[in-house]
């Protein structure tokens, strides 16, 4: 199995502390280390973006850095590049809050694009993903 490096994020506002609660996870955010640092992320408000890892650390007062499984890294960072400019889902908000998935297949949340990218998840699943549940396929690592 290969890895592919990803980043989680931790910050004290009220959305991610209201993903912390719900998903009973002290994570709120993922997104995955690109070969040259940066990392592709679904934002909301912007969608599928590519944020400098300096950037990311100064939105996120916590972070953790891991390798998740992956059935192939550079499918996976192909698949993620083929992402950027693509949606957030805006109804994710409302998957979390509510126990409930969120299903547009061309708009992302976090965990939802990660997921897709590992090609480890069944794609009837990725919908309902969190942080939690990349976090549960990946192992520490220095970076």
């Amino acid at each position: 199995m290969q890895t592919l490096p990803v980043i989680f994020g931790r910050s004290y506002k009220p959305i991610s502390l209201a993903i912390q609660v719900r998903t009973n996870c002290r994570w709120s955010h993922v997104g995955a280390i690109m070969p040259d640092g940066r990392i592709v992320e679904a934002v909301g408000g912007q969608g599928v973006v590519i944020t400098s890892m300096r950037d990311f650390k100064k939105r996120y007062r916590e972070t953790l850095t891991r390798h998740a499984n992956c059935k192939n890294t550079e499918l996976a960072y192909a698949l993620l590049d083929l992402q950027i400019g693509k949606p957030y889902d805006n109804d994710a908000f409302w998957g979390v809050a509510f126990g409930t998935g969120w299903d547009d297949l061309c708009a992302y949340q976090c965990a939802e694009l990660i997921g897709s990218a590992l090609g480890i998840f069944d794609t009837a699943l990725l919908a309902t993903l969190v942080p939690k549940d990349i976090i549960k396929v990946s192992h520490a690592v220095n970076i």
